[in-house]
């Protein structure tokens, strides 16, 4: 999972979450920043219809007005949870900060730095992963 540093905002999460932000500044081209976990998207789901921000509540860690706001932005293109299958990176991985990491971004495309990762360990086993799946796709089918 790559640092980002863009719309740092603890107003837009929930207060248990809030004590866990730490505000960064953008670091300076050059300067090595590490790597602690992988992800991979397992699951897009499109976010429409009545209630969706109740049914997804237990699952994120934004505010219900921030999410309102969001969901609301760009009504011609739906909103989707992403949901990510998290690995934590046994060995970090270091890569320089570069022009093409900088800025407003959902996705980095990391060139060289991550041609061959260390071992990973899932943050949850299968067996939650799965039952944390069915539960966000039950809450998002309105179950």
């Amino acid at each position: 999972m790559f640092p980002t540093y863009e719309h740092q905002q603890a107003s837009a999460l929930r207060s248990p979450f809030q004590a866990a932000l730490t505000p960064q500044t953008v670091p300076a081209l050059g300067d090595v920043m590490s790597l602690h976990y992988w992800a991979e998207v397992t699951h897009q789901l499109p976010l429409t219809g009545p209630g969706i921000v109740e049914a997804l509540h237990p699952f994120h860690i934004w505010t219900d007005d921030w999410l309102v706001e969001r969901l609301a932005w760009k009504p011609e293109r739906p909103a989707y949870a992403l949901l990510l299958r998290v690995q934590q990176l046994v060995t970090p991985v270091d890569i320089t900060y570069q022009a093409h990491h900088q800025g407003c971004r959902s996705w980095i495309t990391l060139q060289d730095e991550t041609t061959e990762l260390p071992n990973r360990v899932p943050v949850l086993s299968d067996q939650d992963y799965r039952r944390q799946v069915t539960q966000i796709q039950a809450a998002i089918a309105g179950e």
